[in-house]
């Protein structure tokens, strides 16, 4: 038999540098599989690999250029990548090599069908001892593997994880077996185009400029699972609002459930509309809970898409519905205030009903009391469409140790008061029971046990040291904190960078730098100045009462939004939602002395107007 009778397999294998018992197996089960089951079908199988079949030389495109043109990845038969930690060193085309060698491989696949894409990826957590030692370099390439790995592009299949190098050995023989079969069967999986098809299109051409909703798909978010630098960590586990960067991360523990709210809002046995309700008190995770159940719902569906309510006080209707149902696409409207929305709701639920609109679900969080005051309860959601009431969200076991172990990595600051306790999940949980049998939040729970102190205790000697701090020679920043509580405390969020300067005495430029900065990570400062948590609004209120009149300060804030409409300064949209304030606050947050009396201000503010 001649030698151009027999068929050659050719096998590339792309790794990063970290995976060098794994690269030196896949060279001996080569030999074995070149020895057995290629002999037998009158074929031999030939492992392609940088350091064995280039030579170093001069390129104009680096390194990476002297390998493309010595080794021709398009002809090869399968790509074998393997990874764990690291994606690799940077390229004139790439953030690896081994990134380059793969979309190489990928576009020639969506051409002809070859090669085959294997990929073999060790995901478990890198160990301990690793983790102290944890450099920027490191974190930068997880990150980086990670998008890598999470890219809509790669087919889940391709993918195969293992827990170790056994595991490894074990599942490399039997997919590379099979991959060798199939090529000498003349087997190849055909790419479907239809799978890769570009949805950027789609996006630009929602009409939902202006709206105060915004579309998410998983790759807007798979930026954020990246581990958190250790302040960003200890903000976190100190109670402030979760950002989408600290909910996704995976710093930030997730709770059993987590994946409850992700399986209801992805599945398929439903009839439309549906809608899956979040609901708890104030303080218990909520909005954690809701961002990452929408991430874990993407990272599973990568054409699922999300319609998030970016500014709480905006309304839905039936017009952007519309526009999310001329998609061919899934989509989840998600908030974290469903309360805003509710009453708007009701009409818009019917109108998809009749309209037989079937793409769109709903994923909704609300506080307890808020989803009280606007009455939702009395609509009898669950007898008008499929409605799914989520509102167990105690604590745990598993939910312990699962917030620990989050702690534990941040060493010292991260456990707190914990750090000498033999048993710290044990300690969390039993306190997470007695803060519930109170009716007292988990975030509560959280800083007892971390802090020693209750959540009133854990801000009070802060709120001593703002006393102190004058600026421009009038106010203080602990006034600043009253003002930028007095309407968060009731999860309103209406005070702008210039009604607080107004409010204060102050130039938007000294807020900015004298105030704002100063206060850090004890507020959020984004179209809204808020505190880190409604939570914790509501106590730096209740503490700050005994020093200052909240009604007072109230009528000032509404008396300042007035003046700088009537003068222009805000637009008509601005000042409609502070012409609803008395109202808001009479009716929904059932503050009958606060409604009143801002009720009056604005009579007296519109007075001669």
């Amino acid at each position: 038999m001649s030698p151009s009778d027999v068929k050659e397999i050719q096998i590339f294998l792309g790794s990063p540098g970290d995976v060098k018992h794994e690269r030196e197996f896949v060279k001996s089960l080569v030999d074995e599989l070149d020895r057995t089951i290629a002999r037998r079908r009158n074929a031999t199988i030939r492992l392609l690999m940088w350091e064995t079949d280039a030579y170093p030389t001069f390129h104009a495109e680096g390194p990476q250029g002297a390998i493309d043109d010595q080794i021709s990845i398009v002809d090869c038969d399968i790509f074998l990548g393997i990874f764990w930690q690291r994606l690799g060193t940077p390229t004139n085309k790439a953030n690896s090599g081994t990134e380059h060698e793969l979309w190489t491989a990928f576009d020639s696949w969506l051409k002809k069908g070859k090669p085959s894409l294997i990929m073999m990826y060790q995901s478990i957590a890198p160990p301990p001892d690793l983790l102290k030692d944890l450099t920027l370099e490191k974190i930068q390439q997880l990150g980086k593997l990670n998008d890598f790995m999470n890219n809509p592009k790669i087919k889940p299949q391709w993918i195969e994880r293992y827990k170790d190098f056994e595991e490894f050995q074990k599942k490399i023989r039997q997919h590379l077996s099979l991959a060798v079969q199939d090529i000498l069967d003349g087997n190849l999986t055909r790419p479907n185009q239809i799978e890769y098809e570009d949805d950027t299109k789609m996006l630009q051409n929602l009409h939902l400029a202006k709206t105060g909703w915004v579309p998410i798909t998983y790759n807007n978010l798979k930026q954020y699972y990246v581990e958190l630098p250790e302040n960003e960590a200890i903000a976190f586990f100190d109670g402030r609002d979760p950002s989408w960067s600290e909910a996704i991360s995976p710093s930030i523990a997730r709770r059993e459930i987590v994946m409850q709210v992700k399986d209801e809002i992805t599945r398929n046995d439903i009839t439309y509309p549906y809608i899956v309700l979040l609901r708890g008190l104030g303080g218990e995770g909520k909005s954690t809970i809701l961002q990452q159940a929408i991430y874990e719902a993407l990272a599973e569906n990568q054409q699922l898409y999300v319609l998030w309510h970016e500014l709480t006080n905006t309304p839905i209707t039936i017009e952007i519905i519309e526009e999310l149902a001329k998609t061919k696409y899934e989509w989840i409207i998600a908030t974290d205030d469903a309360h805003h929305i509710e009453k708007k709701l009701r009409e818009i639920a019917t109108q998809m009903r009749n309209k037989q609109i079937k793409n769109i679900r709903f994923l909704l969080a609300t506080k307890d009391l808020d989803w009280k005051k606007v009455e939702a309860d009395d609509y009898g959601w669950g007898r008008k469409v499929h409605f799914n009431q989520i509102d167990n969200l105690e604590l745990t076991k598993e939910d312990a140790n699962r917030i620990v172990e989050k702690w534990r990595k941040y060493g010292d600051k991260g456990l707190g008061k914990l750090k000498d306790n033999k048993n710290p999940e044990e300690t969390l949980f039993a306190r997470a029971q007695t803060e519930k049998q109170a009716h007292n939040s988990l975030l509560g729970a959280m800083l007892q046990v971390r802090t020693g102190k209750t959540m009133q205790e854990h801000l009070k000697p802060g709120l001593r040291d703002l006393e102190e701090k004058k600026v421009d020679g009038k106010i203080t920043l602990q006034e600043a904190i009253a003002y930028i509580s007095a309407l968060h405390a009731y999860n309103i969020k209406l005070v702008t960078r210039e009604i607080l300067a107004n409010s204060l005495g102050c130039s938007e430029e000294v807020l900015s730098n004298q105030i704002i900065k100063p206060l850090g990570k004890e507020i959020i400062a984004g179209k809204y100045i808020i505190i880190r948590h409604t939570s914790i609004a509501e106590a730096y209120k209740e503490i700050l009462s005994e020093d200052y009149d909240f009604i007072l300060i109230t009528k000032k804030l509404l008396n300042i939004a007035t003046q700088l409409f009537l003068q222009k300064e805000i637009s008509s949209a601005e000042n409609y939602d502070w012409t609803k304030l008395p109202r808001t606050i009479f009716f929904e947050k059932d503050d009958r002395e606060m409604g009143i009396e801002l009720a009056k201000e604005e009579i007296e503010a519109y007075k001669d107007k």
